[in-house]
């Protein structure tokens, strides 16, 4: 296909379809590839083959939606947080990203007109409120996307967008920080041993909450509580 791509086009190819693509731009292009299972495509189930799914889903060609070009910008800097601080397998976001863009593509009717939504407005100052106060209760726990959705009353794509107008930033970075936060506080503030801090702030053992803690401030825990 030979079609002109302007920032936020989408494309959607079914299984098992040969594609080439030209690309021809004097300015660097940002090209973000998603491979979706079977699985989660209409009409698809966890036994369903790539022929079977690809014949439920129609495709779509160089599509404009603002949407998804908000959505990936969203996506690449969550990509980039997770990649600084070794959490790319953790993010909630991420295992998202497959179904919340098809909820998307699916709400279109018409394959060549993706209805566009309305801007997001950033998440109250009440709301957020409360969602911080619902994480800082809850540092120790798991902490799902789901939950803090649930919270604001709002689906989990409709609130990350509402959440990052809001903060500049992911819910899963801003757990990340918060739960960094609070590591500080305990290291400088009281006598608990390193693996207990790691609990206390939610993270999986004491060496990944000391390889995140290194990747954000430089040292070590205990060299931190050193100082």
């Amino acid at each position: 296909h030979r079609v002109h791509h302007s920032a936020g086009t989408v494309t959607f190819v079914p299984a098992g379809h040969s594609v080439k693509w030209f690309m021809d731009s004097p300015r660097e292009m940002v090209h973000v590839h998603l491979y979706v299972p079977p699985q989660l495509l209409p009409g698809g189930s966890a036994g369903a083959t790539r022929d079977d799914a690809s014949n439920e889903t129609p495709g779509l060609i160089g599509v404009t939606d603002p949407w998804i070009s908000h959505y990936m910008n969203l996506l690449l800097s969550e990509v980039a947080s997770c990649a600084r601080t070794g959490t790319l397998g953790d993010s909630c976001f991420l295992r998202q990203t497959g179904p919340m863009v098809l909820r998307h593509l699916s709400a279109s009717s018409a394959p060549r007109s993706v209805r566009h939504r309305p801007r997001i407005s950033p998440l109250r100052s009440a709301l957020l409120a409360r969602i911080e106060q619902f994480v800082g209760e809850h540092l120790a726990a798991d902490i799902p996307l789901e939950a803090l959705a649930a919270i604001a009353s709002m689906s989990v794509d409709h609130f990350v967008r509402a959440f990052h107008q809001a903060t500049g930033t992911t819910p899963h970075h801003y757990l990340v920080e918060r739960r960094l936060e609070h590591g500080c506080t305990l290291l400088r503030d009281s006598s608990l041993p390193i693996a207990d801090v790691a609990k206390a702030c939610g993270f999986a053992s004491p060496a990944h909450f000391s390889a995140m803690f290194h990747r954000r401030h430089g040292l070590s825990p205990s060299w931190y509580r050193r100082l």
